[in-house]
């Protein structure tokens, strides 16, 4: 999905464009580095960026006009503190706005792709010891994951506290489809 800054420009924007600019808003000023962890502190492993993707994607937004960058001394390379343009503004409410079938589908899940080649593994035991580590590791994220949205909710209920929420409701359906494998798959040894 690409987003699109101005009604007007052809310029598009990744999702991982447009979640940077959602990140500087948040955080605004902040560094590249600050963002890169917030990257890192993800719920999801899809926004598990690396530096390396970031940092650059960072530079063309800057380039594009869509983040206003401040550079102050600091050391000998100095230092960079971000912050939303107008135009970096309208393109990520743009985006927040522009809600299409395809966010609608299934979130990427890695256990669930591979399961799909599950019939590889000859054995039973052994793929009944792939489902009860997928159940062990979902439920340790589970613990986690209900710690930060405690956390969260302390501060009273916003925007975060809800999208953590919703990685709650993910885990858990994961969790009974999970179960409903173990209880439910032909073993065929």
């Amino acid at each position: 999905m690409l987003c699109q800054p101005h009604a007007m420009s052809r310029l598009e924007l990744t999702e991982l464009e447009c979640t940077i600019l959602g990140v500087v808003w948040r955080r605004q000023p902040c560094s590249a580095y600050s963002v890169a962890k917030e990257f890192e502190r993800s719920l999801s492993s899809q926004w598990s960026a690396s530096a390396g993707s970031i940092y650059p994607a960072m530079k063309r937004l800057g380039d594009r006009g869509m983040l206003a960058v401040h550079k102050e001394a600091w050391g000998k390379a100095g230092r960079s503190h971000f912050r939303l343009s107008p135009a970096g503004l309208e393109a990520l409410t743009n985006w927040i706005k522009d809600l299409t079938p395809s966010l609608a589908s299934p979130a990427p899940d890695a256990f669930r792709t591979r399961f799909f080649f599950i019939d590889a593994i000859a054995r039973s035991k052994d793929r009944r010891h792939i489902f009860d580590r997928a159940s062990k590791l979902t439920e340790e994220a589970l613990v986690e994951v209900k710690a930060l949205v405690s956390d969260l909710a302390a501060s009273g209920p916003n925007a975060e506290y809800f999208a953590a929420l919703g990685g709650v409701y993910e885990l858990e359906a994961r969790i009974l489809w999970l179960r409903y494998l173990g209880d439910h798959w032909r073993t065929g040894d």
